[in-house]
């Protein structure tokens, strides 16, 4: 049986994630699963302009987008949001059911790093975020259990159990699969 990954419990800081979604069940979903891995800091808008007005005060780590807002596409949303916090690289993830391969292949053009289709699949989140809360640690991780996990901070990492093997590599990752535009 495939462990669930271990998300950052051990992280000193932690992940900081912009989810901009305006289906409000959507949202209490994703951050109900976000909440049982822990080292997650979720913050939720439900709209651009909620989005752009938040990161004023707040930084975040990894940006989540809707494909489709109230006020504006995830697509235009990105570019703000990247120009606003002064990084074109700042990791982000379009989360639509619009999952054809054109809407996987127009956030991957637009400068998203990845794509989850709804409903979400939670593991693969997860695998998707570890390069990304490995960059926000500041000491090598380990956990020796079934299903472990193992971290150093050279930009590697290693998920054993049923033979899922993640491997981060100057924060890219690889899991031995092409995924179709999911994942970095």
């Amino acid at each position: 049986m495939t462990q669930p990954l271990p998300l950052a419990d051990e992280f000193t800081a932690p992940l900081r994630l912009l989810y901009v979604e305006d289906n409000r069940v959507n949202a209490m979903l994703f951050g109900a699963m976000l909440a049982q891995r822990g080292g997650v800091e979720l913050q939720v808008a439900e709209d651009a302009a909620e989005a752009l007005a938040l990161i004023t005060h707040w930084t975040p780590d990894v940006l989540v987008l809707d494909a489709n807002l109230p006020d504006m596409s995830g697509h235009e949303l990105l570019a703000l949001l990247r120009n606003q916090l002064g990084s074109k690289l700042t990791p982000a993830f379009m989360c639509s059911a619009d999952a054809l391969d054109e809407d996987i292949a127009k956030a991957m053009a637009t400068g998203f790093n990845g794509f989850w289709p709804k409903p979400i699949d939670i593991r693969q989140v997860l695998l998707d975020l570890l390069p990304y809360a490995v960059n926000e640690a500041s000491a090598t991780l380990s956990r020796a259990h079934d299903g472990g996990m193992s971290v150093d901070f050279n930009g590697n990492a290693n998920v054993n159990g049923n033979a899922d093997t993640v491997t981060v590599t100057n924060g890219a990752q690889n899991n031995g699969e092409q995924s179709s535009g999911r994942g970095a």
